[in-house]
């Protein structure tokens, strides 16, 4: 019975010392380290033409494409498509004119 008490008792100060001092939790990672390539992509920027002051609404996946939602400010929105594995714009998709 002793045994027993002071197993809990040992057992609630390793779980309040690894609460506490954060064993085991990981290192921040350094803000100012490059970031590895992905896998498969040898390029790095993809840039999307749109007017200037453009907003980005929304970006999704769309099977192996990314789709990209920009709102111009003084003209309709429209669908960029980009290919994320070869890093370019396939092309746009036109929504209509603004109310």
């Amino acid at each position: 019975m002793i045994f027993l008490g002071v197993l809990c008792v040992g057992a609630f100060a390793f779980l309040v010392y690894v609460v506490a001092g954060g064993v085991g939790k990981a290192p921040a990672p350094d803000a100012a380290a490059p970031r590895p390539p992905i896998a498969g992509l040898a390029w790095n920027d993809v840039a999307i033409p749109a007017p200037a002051g453009s907003t980005l609404a929304d970006a999704f996946a769309a099977g192996e494409h990314v789709v990209v939602h920009v709102n111009p400010p003084d003209a309709a929105p429209f669908l960029v498509v980009v290919d994320p594995k070869a890093g370019r714009v396939i092309g746009r998709i036109l929504l209509g004119a603004r109310p």
